[in-house]
């Protein structure tokens, strides 16, 4: 488990140009017309993240047999996700089936989620 010291989290000008670069590298997928209006900002997730929990590819599919489609999987990874959106971001604990794990039950994984803008312009960034 990877876990982030919130004295290097960027944010202002230079982490709205930090983040713009992850989504222009390829590294972060914008979800902004998914998130719920209370995310009040532009959000995206990494695609480690993204590939693992809510975009499954078909040997996921297979090998847990659920069949959830990725909107269903977003909303569960968004629910888990209010309790950090506020300020700079936090930590979260999101309850969910992981595409690489072996279990096809839902477990506890701890993800991060940094405010990358301003508090009162949020550009929100889900990651691992």
């Amino acid at each position: 488990m990877r876990m982030n010291e919130p004295s290097g989290w960027a944010s202002g000008i230079d982490g709205a140009t930090a983040f713009h670069e992850l989504l222009s590298k390829g590294q972060a997928v914008e979800v902004t017309h998914l998130a719920p209006k209370w995310l009040n900002g532009t959000v995206a997730i990494e695609n480690e993240v993204y590939d693992r929990f809510v975009s499954w590819d078909t040997d996921a599919l297979r090998r847990h047999c659920v069949a959830l489609d990725d909107s269903a999987r977003l909303e569960h990874l968004f629910e888990g996700c209010g309790c950090a959106a506020f300020g700079a971001g936090g930590c979260f604990i999101c309850k969910a089936v992981d595409a690489r794990g072996y279990a096809g039950r839902p477990e506890r994984h701890v993800l991060t989620m940094t405010n990358y803008g301003r508090p009162t312009q949020p550009i929100w960034l889900i990651h691992g």
